[in-house]
């Protein structure tokens, strides 16, 4: 797996049957709902408030190996809920980047 690599299963373990392109599911704070709402970002890409009140974002990912890197470039308002492979990417990448931090107070 590359260094932009990440599973295409979710947190079950289960692949999609008919498509091997990723399902994302993103969690939105409030300052990306207008963009998101208004700007089409992906082909494939639905936009709704879940049963919690969260505003959730889902795409089909066309290019995932660009995803893990646009997920970070948005910063602190947004979690990748799904699929748990692209979760755990984001938060590797995160992860490495405070590292360049930690010694350097």
């Amino acid at each position: 797996v590359s260094e932009f690599e990440f599973s295409l299963t979710d947190n079950t373990g289960v692949i999609p049957p008919t498509d091997t392109r990723p399902r994302v599911k993103l969690k939105l704070s409030e300052q990306w709902v207008a963009g998101m709402e208004t700007e089409k970002f992906m082909l494939t890409e639905n936009y709704y408030i879940n049963d919690y009140g969260e505003n959730i974002f889902e795409f089909v990912a066309e290019k995932p190996e660009e995803i893990a890197m646009w997920v970070m470039s948005l910063g602190k308002g947004v979690e990748v809920l799904e699929p748990f492979g692209l979760r755990l990417k984001v938060k590797g990448l995160a992860e490495d980047v405070l590292g360049n931090y930690k010694n350097n107070q």
